[in-house]
C-alpha cells in the first residue's frame, strides 16, 4: 500500500521509522511549515524519500500541494499529529481514504490540546485512529485506546502516555488496514471540541476570581508543560508563569533514598565525581590478550570500572537464515544476529580471569547479563551491579531475574519512551531490585551529536529521582562534557586499543588517548563546576584592590566642599564604597586632605559611621 505521510512531532517519527521498518512503501511525505516543524529531520531521515518527494504544506497555497500529491499516486493519506486540517479536495486524492492519528478519546476532545482538557474537564484520555472528513477530527472510528488520567499528571506526562499509546495503536491497527480487514464505526456524536484560544483563556488567571481548588489545581497541572509557557498571573506589568510539581508518597520517597547508589564505597550521584566506565564489549577481537591490555588501558586512562558483556550467541538469538534475523541499516549491515554475537561474545571462561585482573588494577568488574543464565553465573563471580542493555529495557523478566539479586541495576534507556522507563524502573522495585541509576542512550552505531538530546538528562533526574548518566556512542569529545554539565552522573564508553583494528564495535569506540583526554576535560569541567557561591573567593581576595573606590584626587583643605572635582570614584578599592559618592558631595573635609587619599568617614564632616 502507497502511503502518503503527513507527519510532524515525535510520534510523526516513530510512525515513519516503523512504517519503514515494516517495509511499506512510502510515497511522498508532507511536512509543517518550516517555523512550525518538529523532528522533521529525524522524519526526512527515517522516510529514505527522495527531497523531490517531500512536500511542505502551505495553508494559502493548498491547491499547489494538491496537485503535487495528485501525482504521487498515494494509494491512502495517513495524518499522524499533522496540525493542519486537510481539505476535501486533499482527502479525495487517496483512493482508500485518509487516515488521522489523534491524541484524544473521540469524540471528546477534538481540535487542539487534548491532554489539557482531559484534566481540565474529566473527560476521557486516549487515542484514536479514525478516517477523516472535512470537519476537525471527524469521522469513522477504526480503533480507540483509553489512557487513565492520573492524580499526579501534568499536561506533560499525560501527553507523553499519549504519544506512547498513539505508537502501540498504530502498530497494532495498521496491519489490518493494509490487509482491509479493519473496522470502520461512526464516531459518536456529541463530545468536546476546542481551539488554541480555549487554552489562551484558562492561561490568564485571574487574581480577582475565585476558584474551586480543584479546577484550580486541575488548570495548573494541566498547563505544567516546561519549557513551554504556561497558566500566569499578570504582577506588576509582568507575566509571572505558575507551574506544578507533583509527587506521590512512594515517588517522594524513592527520590529521597534513591538519589545516590553506591558501590564499594564510591558513591554515585550529584554532588560526586561522575563515575566512568569503560566498556569493553566486542573490542578484544576474539583474543584475551587483547582484553586484559584494554583494562590495563582503562585503568592508565583513569577509568573507575570497566563493563564486560555477558551472553553467548544462543542466549541472544536462534541460528536462522530467515529475513528478520538479518541486520539491515546499520554498520552491521547484512549479517546475522547470530553470526555477530558469536563473533563479538566474551567467553564466559574468560570473565573470572579478567576480574582477578580488574581488581588487581583497583577497578570494579561488572557485567550486562542477558538472560538468567548470564545473571546466575556473574553472581557466582559476585559482581558488585549490574547493567541491563537498551535493548533489554523492556524484556520484564530479565530485568525482575536481575532485581531479585538485590544489587544496583543501571539501565540504559536508548529506544526507550517515558512510559517504557517508568515501567522498567517499576518492575525493578516491584521485585526488590536495589538502588537503580539510568543513562540516557541514544541506539546508534556510532551516534552523531544531533542525535543525543542531552538536555533529557536533568529532565530524567527529576522525574525519576535516580542518578543520571550517558551511554555515549559518539566520538565528539564534548558530549560527555556537555552531559556531565547538565548533571550526568556516571559515563560510560567503549574503549578499544585502536580503531583500526575492526571489531564489531570499533567504530564508535575511543581509542586510550582518546578515553584519557576525556577522563582529564571531566576531572578539570567537574573543578570549574564547583558549587554556588556568590562573592570573592579566596583566591580572588588580592584582586579586590583593583575595584574601584572613592578617593580624594586633589588637595582638599580643612572645611573646604568636596565636590567632581575633588573626590572621584577611581581604582583601587580601598576608599569608601562607591554607592556613598551623593553622600559625600556637598560636604566639607574634617581635615585638610592630600590628593590620593583614600576617602573614610572620618574625613568627612558630620559624616555617620
Amino acid at each position: 500500500m502507497r502511503v502518503c505521510l503527513f507527519a510532524n512531532n515525535w510520534v510523526g517519527w516513530q510512525i515513519t521509522r516503523w512504517l519503514r521498518e515494516q517495509g511499506d512503501e512510502l510515497a511522498g511525505l508532507v511536512l509543517h511549515p518550516p517555523e512550525k516543524r518538529k523532528y522533521a529531520e529525524d522524519i526526512m531521515a527515517s522516510s529514505h524519500l527522495d527531497p523531490t518527494r517531500m512536500l511542505v504544506w502551505q495553508p494559502d497555497s493548498h491547491p499547489d500541494v494538491a496537485s503535487a500529491i495528485r501525482h504521487l499516486g498515494a494509494e491512502v493519506g495517513l495524518s499522524v499529529f499533522f496540525d493542519y486540517v486537510l481539505p476535501m479536495d486533499i482527502l479525495r486524492l487517496f483512493p482508500s481514504g485518509a487516515i488521522n492519528l489523534h491524541p484524544a478519546y473521540l469524540p471528546y476532545n477534538r481540535g487542539q490540546y487534548p491532554n489539557v482538557w482531559s484534566i481540565v474537564e474529566g473527560t476521557p484520555a486516549g487515542v484514536t485512529l479514525h478516517y477523516m472528513e472535512a470537519g476537525v477530527d471527524t469521522g469513522d472510528l477504526i480503533a480507540q485506546r483509553g489512557v487513565p488520567v492520573e492524580p499526579v499528571d501534568t499536561g506533560e506526562t499525560l501527553y507523553r502516555k499519549l504519544e506512547a499509546a498513539c505508537v502501540a495503536l498504530f502498530k497494532e491497527q495498521w496491519p489490518l488496514i493494509r490487509a482491509g480487514r479493519a473496522l470502520r464505526t461512526p464516531q459518536p456524536r456529541g463530545g468536546s471540541s476546542h481551539r488554541t484560544r480555549d487554552v489562551e483563556r484558562i492561561d490568564a488567571m485571574d487574581p480577582n476570581r475565585s476558584y474551586k481548588a480543584g479546577e484550580l489545581l486541575n488548570i495548573l497541572r494541566a498547563r505544567t508543560f516546561p519549557p513551554h509557557p504556561g497558566a500566569y498571573l499578570q504582577v506588576g506589568g509582568r507575566k509571572v508563569h505558575l507551574r506544578l510539581n507533583l509527587l506521590d508518597d512512594e515517588t517522594l520517597a524513592r527520590q529521597r533514598e534513591g538519589s545516590h547508589l553506591t558501590i564499594n564505597g564510591r558513591e554515585i550521584g550529584p554532588g560526586h565525581p561522575a563515575y566512568i566506565v569503560a566498556e569493553l564489549s566486542a573490542n578484544h577481537g576474539g583474543k584475551f590478550e587483547r582484553a586484559v591490555k584494554i583494562i590495563e588501558a582503562a585503568k592508565a586512562a583513569g577509568a573507575d570500572a570497566v563493563k564486560l558483556q555477558t551472553y553467548t550467541p544462543d542466549t541472544m538469538t536462534i541460528d536462522c537464515d530467515r529475513g528478520p534475523f538479518q541486520i539491515q541499516g546499520t554498520i552491521w549491515n547484512g549479517r546475522k544476529f547470530y553470526e555477530l554475537y558469536g563473533e563479538a561474545h566474551t567467553p564466559w571462561a574468560w570473565h573470572p580471569k579478567l576480574q582477578r585482573v580488574a581488581k588487581g588494577l583497583g577497578l570494579e568488574l561488572f557485567s550486562t547479563p542477558f538472560d538468567a543464565s548470564a545473571v546466575a553465573f556473574l553472581e557466582g563471580l559476585q559482581v558488585p551491579m549490574y547493567k541491563i542493555a537498551s535493548f533489554e529495557n523492556v524484556d520484564l523478566p530479565l530485568l525482575r531475574c536481575v532485581a531479585q539479586t538485590g544489587k544496583p541495576i543501571i539501565v540504559s534507556t536508548g529506544l526507550a519512551t517515558f512510559e517504557e522507563i517508568q515501567e522498567a524502573v517499576r518492575t525493578i522495585r516491584e521485585a526488590g531490585g536495589g538502588h537503580v541509576a539510568l543513562l540516557k542512550c541514544t541506539s546508534a552505531y556510532p551516534a552523531r551529536p544531533g542525535d543525543m538530546h542531552l538536555r533529557t538528562i536533568p529532565d530524567m533526574a527529576e522525574a525519576f529521582g535516580v542518578p543520571v548518566g550517558l551511554s555515549d556512542h559518539t566520538l565528539e569529545p564534548t558530549v560527555p562534557l556537555a552531559a556531565v554539565a547538565l548533571g550526568a552522573c556516571l559515563i560510560e564508553k567503549h574503549l578499544t586499543l585502536s580503531r583500526s583494528t575492526p571489531t564489531p564495535d570499533s567504530e564508535f569506540s575511543l581509542e586510550p588517548q582518546e578515553f584519557t583526554a576525556m577522563v582529564r576535560s571531566i576531572r578539570a569541567l567537574e573543578q570549574a563546576l564547583g558549587t554556588v557561591t556568590y562573592g570573592p573567593s579566596p583566591v580572588e581576595s588580592k584582586s579586590l584592590a583593583f575595584r574601584r573606590s572613592l578617593f580624594v584626587v586633589k588637595d582638599v583643605g580643612a572645611g573646604e566642599r568636596l565636590t567632581v572635582d575633588n573626590v572621584r570614584a577611581i581604582r583601587p578599592g580601598s576608599g569608601l564604597h562607591t554607592r556613598h559618592l551623593e553622600e559625600v558631595l556637598g560636604r566639607r573635609a574634617a581635615k585638610p586632605i592630600s590628593r590620593g587619599t583614600p576617602l573614610s568617614w572620618d574625613l568627612v564632616e558630620q559624616a555617620r559611621p
